[in-house]
């Protein structure tokens, strides 16, 4: 069966894809950087909002997926809190400096994680064997990849999409992500086989409140779920 998950940064975001058909929502903060962790007030306000299953992005910065000893201690303890709520899973994923994914710390994140479910996020787009990977991830009992097929988008990524899923989408859940939206889902679908499918559907709207700035008025701008985006992406997903 097709499913949709769609990436919130808001409470507000959470309850509109809810009603407009998501099956899932990834919660994060901050989408214009690609995502860091949500705080423990957030990733609590969103599960007791929502119905649908939650999976938490950790995250505990943008930019590259290479971290410190002290980020990845962060990271730890952010997967603990999450083991602590009823949030369904847990998105996470770092690299060694060759680009690799290292067997051991996905192994220490299982045991942190206890029963809630693991997704590597998109760090998997930027190893250097996404076969390779996907067999690691495997074996660590990963349930889930976000990949976009190592390009930019999904639509780009078709081909390695195609054959990941081929070879590797009856033991591991391949979650097709980057610039998934209603005029390509069904393109994504029926070239590669995949049935979860990954989108922010975000769109920018104008905020309630004006400050002076420099002498000039300045509307804040925030971006929140495109419900119309979110419902005809579920309702193409329907009819296949």
């Amino acid at each position: 069966m097709n499913l949709l998950e769609i990436c919130i940064d808001s409470v507000e975001s959470a309850i509109k894809a809810e009603k407009s058909g998501a099956d899932r929502l990834e919660l994060c903060e901050n989408l214009l950087q690609g995502g860091v962790t949500p705080s423990p007030g957030k990733i609590l306000r969103v599960i007791q909002a929502v119905t649908i299953p939650v999976r938490v992005l950790i995250r505990p910065r943008a930019g590259d997926f290479l971290y410190s000893q002290d980020e990845l201690a962060v990271i730890a303890d952010d997967i603990k809190f999450c083991a602590t709520t009823d949030c369904e899973g847990i998105v996470v994923g770092a690299l060694t400096a060759e680009s690799e994914i290292e067997e051991e710390l996905l192994n220490h994140w299982k045991s942190l994680a206890d029963h809630k479910k693991l997704v590597f996020h998109r760090a998997f787009d930027l190893t250097k064997n996404p076969h390779d990977s996907c067999q690691r991830l495997i074996n660590a009992e990963f349930d889930t990849i976000l990949t976009s097929g190592q390009q930019n988008t999904a639509e780009e990524g078709l081909a390695v999409l195609e054959a990941l899923q081929r070879e590797y989408g009856s033991e591991i859940n391949l979650l097709a992500g980057g610039g998934v939206r209603a005029s390509n889902i069904s393109k994504i679908q029926e070239t590669t086989g995949i049935t979860h499918f990954h989108s922010s559907a975000k769109v920018l709207i104008e905020g309630n409140m004006s400050v002076s700035m420099s002498n000039s008025s300045v509307a804040e701008q925030v971006f929140t779920v495109d419900s119309e985006e979110v419902n005809q992406m579920k309702a193409i997903l329907n009819e296949i």
